[in-house]
Protein backbone atom coordinates (compact mmCIF):
# COMPACT_ATOMS: atom_id res chain seq x y z
CA UNK A 1 0.00 0.00 0.00
CA UNK A 2 1.55 3.33 -1.03
CA UNK A 3 2.49 5.65 1.79
CA UNK A 4 0.23 8.45 0.50
CA UNK A 5 -2.74 6.10 0.38
CA UNK A 6 -2.03 4.78 3.88
CA UNK A 7 -1.79 8.34 5.15
CA UNK A 8 -5.12 9.19 3.53
CA UNK A 9 -6.84 6.21 5.16
CA UNK A 10 -5.32 7.18 8.50
CA UNK A 11 -6.63 10.72 8.14
CA UNK A 12 -10.13 9.42 7.31
CA UNK A 13 -10.10 7.20 10.39
CA UNK A 14 -8.87 10.02 12.63
CA UNK A 15 -11.51 12.42 11.33
CA UNK A 16 -14.19 9.76 11.80
CA UNK A 17 -13.15 9.20 15.40
CA UNK A 18 -12.95 12.91 16.21
CA UNK A 19 -16.31 13.53 14.57
CA UNK A 20 -17.97 10.61 16.33
CA UNK A 21 -16.61 11.67 19.72
CA UNK A 22 -17.89 15.23 19.37
CA UNK A 23 -21.29 14.13 18.07
CA UNK A 24 -21.51 11.48 20.79
CA UNK A 25 -21.00 13.99 23.58
CA UNK A 26 -23.48 16.42 22.03
CA UNK A 27 -25.98 13.90 20.72
CA UNK A 28 -26.40 11.96 23.95
CA UNK A 29 -27.16 15.15 25.85
CA UNK A 30 -29.33 16.75 23.17
CA UNK A 31 -31.67 13.77 22.67
CA UNK A 32 -32.02 13.36 26.43
CA UNK A 33 -32.78 17.06 27.02
CA UNK A 34 -34.99 17.38 23.95
CA UNK A 35 -37.28 14.57 25.07
CA UNK A 36 -37.26 15.03 28.85
CA UNK A 37 -36.04 18.57 29.48
CA UNK A 38 -32.87 19.61 31.37
CA UNK A 39 -31.70 17.68 34.38
CA UNK A 40 -32.63 19.42 37.64
CA UNK A 41 -31.51 17.12 40.44
CA UNK A 42 -28.03 17.09 41.91
CA UNK A 43 -28.08 13.56 43.30
CA UNK A 44 -26.50 13.32 46.73
CA UNK A 45 -28.59 11.89 49.54
CA UNK A 46 -31.22 9.91 47.62
CA UNK A 47 -29.68 8.13 44.61
CA UNK A 48 -32.20 5.29 44.99
CA UNK A 49 -35.07 7.74 44.43
CA UNK A 50 -33.52 9.16 41.26
CA UNK A 51 -32.51 5.77 39.88
CA UNK A 52 -35.50 5.21 37.55
CA UNK A 53 -35.39 8.77 36.21
CA UNK A 54 -31.67 8.40 35.59
CA UNK A 55 -32.27 5.14 33.72
CA UNK A 56 -34.79 6.93 31.49
CA UNK A 57 -32.16 9.46 30.48
CA UNK A 58 -29.49 6.78 30.02
CA UNK A 59 -31.77 4.83 27.67
CA UNK A 60 -32.12 7.85 25.39
CA UNK A 61 -28.35 8.39 25.44
CA UNK A 62 -27.69 4.73 24.60
CA UNK A 63 -29.65 5.04 21.34
CA UNK A 64 -27.35 7.87 20.25
CA UNK A 65 -24.25 5.92 21.31
CA UNK A 66 -25.31 2.94 19.23
CA UNK A 67 -26.00 5.20 16.24
CA UNK A 68 -22.56 6.81 16.49
CA UNK A 69 -20.85 3.44 16.88
CA UNK A 70 -22.68 2.24 13.77
CA UNK A 71 -21.56 5.36 11.90
CA UNK A 72 -17.90 4.81 12.83
CA UNK A 73 -17.96 1.13 11.92
CA UNK A 74 -19.81 2.00 8.72
CA UNK A 75 -17.18 4.59 7.83
CA UNK A 76 -14.39 2.06 8.33
CA UNK A 77 -16.18 -0.64 6.35
CA UNK A 78 -17.14 1.85 3.65
CA UNK A 79 -13.57 3.03 3.25
CA UNK A 80 -12.36 -0.54 2.80
CA UNK A 81 -15.16 -1.36 0.33
CA UNK A 82 -14.50 1.86 -1.56
CA UNK A 83 -10.87 0.89 -2.01
CA UNK A 84 -11.63 -2.72 -2.88
CA UNK A 85 -14.31 -1.87 -5.45
CA UNK A 86 -12.65 1.25 -6.89
CA UNK A 87 -9.24 2.68 -7.32
CA UNK A 88 -6.77 2.41 -4.51
CA UNK A 89 -6.83 6.11 -3.77
CA UNK A 90 -8.08 8.45 -1.09
CA UNK A 91 -11.13 9.53 -3.08
CA UNK A 92 -12.56 6.00 -3.25
CA UNK A 93 -11.92 5.54 0.45
CA UNK A 94 -13.54 8.87 1.32
CA UNK A 95 -16.66 8.19 -0.78
CA UNK A 96 -16.96 4.73 0.73
CA UNK A 97 -16.58 6.19 4.23
CA UNK A 98 -19.34 8.75 3.61
CA UNK A 99 -21.72 6.07 2.36
CA UNK A 100 -20.74 3.84 5.27
CA UNK A 101 -21.51 6.57 7.80
CA UNK A 102 -25.07 6.90 6.51
CA UNK A 103 -25.72 3.17 6.39
CA UNK A 104 -23.99 2.51 9.70
CA UNK A 105 -25.76 5.32 11.54
CA UNK A 106 -29.17 4.15 10.30
CA UNK A 107 -28.48 0.55 11.28
CA UNK A 108 -27.07 1.66 14.64
CA UNK A 109 -30.14 3.77 15.35
CA UNK A 110 -32.50 0.88 14.59
CA UNK A 111 -30.50 -1.44 16.83
CA UNK A 112 -30.46 1.17 19.60
CA UNK A 113 -34.22 1.68 19.39
CA UNK A 114 -34.78 -2.08 19.42
CA UNK A 115 -32.60 -2.48 22.53
CA UNK A 116 -34.43 0.41 24.19
CA UNK A 117 -37.80 -1.21 23.54
CA UNK A 118 -36.62 -4.44 25.17
CA UNK A 119 -35.43 -2.45 28.20
CA UNK A 120 -38.69 -0.45 28.29
CA UNK A 121 -40.78 -3.63 28.28
CA UNK A 122 -38.64 -5.19 31.02
CA UNK A 123 -38.96 -2.17 33.29
CA UNK A 124 -42.68 -1.78 32.58
CA UNK A 125 -43.18 -5.37 33.76
CA UNK A 126 -41.15 -4.52 36.87
CA UNK A 127 -43.29 -1.45 37.57
CA UNK A 128 -46.48 -3.49 37.14
CA UNK A 129 -45.34 -5.86 39.90
CA UNK A 130 -44.00 -3.08 42.09
CA UNK A 131 -46.93 -0.68 41.75
CA UNK A 132 -49.79 -3.16 41.10
CA UNK A 133 -50.57 -1.51 37.75
CA UNK A 134 -52.00 -2.78 34.45
CA UNK A 135 -49.20 -3.40 31.95
CA UNK A 136 -51.54 -2.42 29.12
CA UNK A 137 -51.91 1.14 30.41
CA UNK A 138 -48.64 2.03 32.13
CA UNK A 139 -45.81 3.63 30.18
CA UNK A 140 -42.20 3.52 31.25
CA UNK A 141 -42.19 7.26 32.00
CA UNK A 142 -45.28 7.05 34.20
CA UNK A 143 -43.90 3.98 35.99
CA UNK A 144 -40.57 5.70 36.65
CA UNK A 145 -42.33 8.83 37.91
CA UNK A 146 -44.54 6.83 40.29
CA UNK A 147 -41.59 4.91 41.72
CA UNK A 148 -39.67 8.16 42.18
CA UNK A 149 -42.69 9.87 43.78
CA UNK A 150 -43.20 7.05 46.28
CA UNK A 151 -39.52 7.03 47.20
CA UNK A 152 -39.16 10.81 47.57
CA UNK A 153 -42.42 11.03 49.51
CA UNK A 154 -41.25 8.40 51.98
CA UNK A 155 -37.87 10.09 52.40
CA UNK A 156 -39.50 13.46 52.98
CA UNK A 157 -41.59 12.01 55.82
CA UNK A 158 -38.44 10.55 57.38
CA UNK A 159 -36.49 13.82 57.07
CA UNK A 160 -39.39 15.87 58.45
CA UNK A 161 -39.78 13.56 61.44
CA UNK A 162 -36.03 13.66 62.15
CA UNK A 163 -35.99 17.45 61.97
CA UNK A 164 -38.94 17.80 64.34
CA UNK A 165 -37.21 15.46 66.82
CA UNK A 166 -34.00 17.46 66.59
CA UNK A 167 -32.03 14.57 65.08
CA UNK A 168 -30.97 16.74 62.12
CA UNK A 169 -30.47 20.49 61.93
CA UNK A 170 -32.26 23.07 59.84
CA UNK A 171 -29.49 23.25 57.23
CA UNK A 172 -29.45 19.48 56.75
CA UNK A 173 -33.24 19.33 56.51
CA UNK A 174 -33.25 22.15 53.96
CA UNK A 175 -30.68 20.29 51.85
CA UNK A 176 -32.70 17.08 51.96
CA UNK A 177 -35.91 18.92 51.15
CA UNK A 178 -34.30 20.64 48.15
CA UNK A 179 -33.13 17.35 46.63
CA UNK A 180 -36.56 15.79 47.20
CA UNK A 181 -38.32 18.80 45.71
CA UNK A 182 -35.98 18.87 42.71
CA UNK A 183 -36.56 15.17 42.13
CA UNK A 184 -40.34 15.55 42.08
CA UNK A 185 -40.03 18.65 39.89
CA UNK A 186 -37.88 16.80 37.36
CA UNK A 187 -40.30 13.85 37.29
CA UNK A 188 -43.18 16.28 36.65
CA UNK A 189 -41.15 18.02 33.94
CA UNK A 190 -40.51 14.71 32.18
CA UNK A 191 -44.20 13.82 32.22
CA UNK A 192 -45.10 17.29 30.98
CA UNK A 193 -42.76 16.94 28.00
CA UNK A 194 -43.84 13.38 27.20
CA UNK A 195 -47.50 14.26 27.71
CA UNK A 196 -47.35 17.16 25.26
CA UNK A 197 -45.75 14.95 22.61
CA UNK A 198 -48.24 12.13 23.23
CA UNK A 199 -51.18 14.53 23.01
CA UNK A 200 -50.05 15.74 19.58
CA UNK A 201 -49.57 12.19 18.30
CA UNK A 202 -52.94 11.10 19.71
CA UNK A 203 -54.70 14.01 18.03
CA UNK A 204 -53.07 13.26 14.67
CA UNK A 205 -53.94 9.57 14.99
CA UNK A 206 -57.55 10.35 15.87
CA UNK A 207 -57.88 12.70 12.90
CA UNK A 208 -56.45 10.01 10.61
CA UNK A 209 -58.95 7.47 11.95
CA UNK A 210 -61.88 9.82 11.42
CA UNK A 211 -60.81 10.68 7.86
CA UNK A 212 -60.39 7.01 7.01
CA UNK A 213 -63.78 6.19 8.54
CA UNK A 214 -65.37 8.87 6.35
CA UNK A 215 -63.74 7.39 3.23
CA UNK A 216 -64.99 3.90 4.12
CA UNK A 217 -68.39 5.32 5.13
CA UNK A 218 -68.17 3.71 8.56
CA UNK A 219 -69.85 5.62 11.42
CA UNK A 220 -67.45 6.65 14.19
CA UNK A 221 -69.86 5.24 16.76
CA UNK A 222 -69.28 1.79 15.24
CA UNK A 223 -65.59 2.05 16.10
CA UNK A 224 -66.45 2.85 19.71
CA UNK A 225 -68.74 -0.17 19.74
CA UNK A 226 -65.80 -2.32 18.63
CA UNK A 227 -63.71 -0.83 21.41
CA UNK A 228 -66.44 -1.64 23.93
CA UNK A 229 -66.58 -5.30 22.97
CA UNK A 230 -62.87 -5.99 22.62
CA UNK A 231 -61.37 -3.91 25.41
CA UNK A 232 -64.01 -3.50 28.09
CA UNK A 233 -66.14 -6.59 27.69
CA UNK A 234 -69.28 -4.53 27.06
CA UNK A 235 -71.78 -5.08 24.27
CA UNK A 236 -71.60 -1.44 23.17
CA UNK A 237 -73.98 0.16 20.68
CA UNK A 238 -75.59 -2.14 18.17
CA UNK A 239 -73.87 -2.12 14.77
CA UNK A 240 -76.10 -2.55 11.74
CA UNK A 241 -75.45 -5.36 9.27
CA UNK A 242 -74.08 -3.12 6.49
CA UNK A 243 -71.59 -1.49 8.83
CA UNK A 244 -70.54 -4.84 10.29
CA UNK A 245 -69.87 -6.09 6.79
CA UNK A 246 -67.59 -3.12 6.12
CA UNK A 247 -65.76 -3.67 9.42
CA UNK A 248 -65.13 -7.30 8.46
CA UNK A 249 -63.19 -6.28 5.33
CA UNK A 250 -59.41 -5.86 5.39
CA UNK A 251 -59.83 -2.08 5.33
CA UNK A 252 -62.36 -2.25 8.12
CA UNK A 253 -60.12 -4.42 10.29
CA UNK A 254 -57.21 -2.06 9.70
CA UNK A 255 -59.40 0.88 10.69
CA UNK A 256 -60.45 -0.93 13.87
CA UNK A 257 -56.79 -1.44 14.77
CA UNK A 258 -56.09 2.23 14.12
CA UNK A 259 -59.01 3.22 16.36
CA UNK A 260 -57.73 0.93 19.12
CA UNK A 261 -54.29 2.54 18.84
CA UNK A 262 -55.85 6.00 19.07
CA UNK A 263 -57.76 4.90 22.19
CA UNK A 264 -54.53 3.57 23.68
CA UNK A 265 -52.76 6.88 23.06
CA UNK A 266 -55.65 8.78 24.65
CA UNK A 267 -55.49 6.52 27.71
CA UNK A 268 -51.72 6.91 27.93
CA UNK A 269 -52.07 10.68 27.82
CA UNK A 270 -54.71 10.55 30.57
CA UNK A 271 -52.40 8.46 32.77
CA UNK A 272 -49.54 10.90 32.20
CA UNK A 273 -51.66 13.90 33.17
CA UNK A 274 -53.00 12.16 36.27
CA UNK A 275 -49.52 11.29 37.52
CA UNK A 276 -48.21 14.76 36.70
CA UNK A 277 -51.05 16.19 38.81
CA UNK A 278 -50.14 13.89 41.73
CA UNK A 279 -46.52 15.05 41.54
CA UNK A 280 -47.58 18.69 41.63
CA UNK A 281 -49.83 17.96 44.61
CA UNK A 282 -46.96 16.32 46.50
CA UNK A 283 -44.69 19.26 45.72
CA UNK A 284 -47.21 21.71 47.18
CA UNK A 285 -47.84 19.54 50.25
CA UNK A 286 -44.11 19.13 50.93
CA UNK A 287 -43.46 22.83 50.55
CA UNK A 288 -46.19 23.72 53.04
CA UNK A 289 -44.99 21.17 55.58
CA UNK A 290 -41.34 22.21 55.16
CA UNK A 291 -42.11 25.91 55.51
CA UNK A 292 -44.23 25.30 58.62
CA UNK A 293 -41.51 23.18 60.19
CA UNK A 294 -38.71 25.67 59.52
CA UNK A 295 -40.69 28.80 60.45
Amino acid sequence: MPTSFASCIARILIVSLIFSSSVLSFGCASRDVEKYGPRIVQVDKYPECYREIGLLRQSEASVVKTSILGAVLGALAGAVIGVTAGKKDGKSAALGAIAGVLVGATAGYKIGESQKKVEDDRLRAQYVAQLDEDIQTISREVGAAKVARNCYDAQFKVALAQFKKGEIGKEEFAARYKEISDGLTEAAQILGKVGSATEIIAKEYREAVEKRADVLEIPKTALHSQKGRTQKGRTGKKVDRATKKKLDTDDGKQLTKMAAQADSLDQSNTNIKEEEKRLQERLLAHRQLAEDAMS
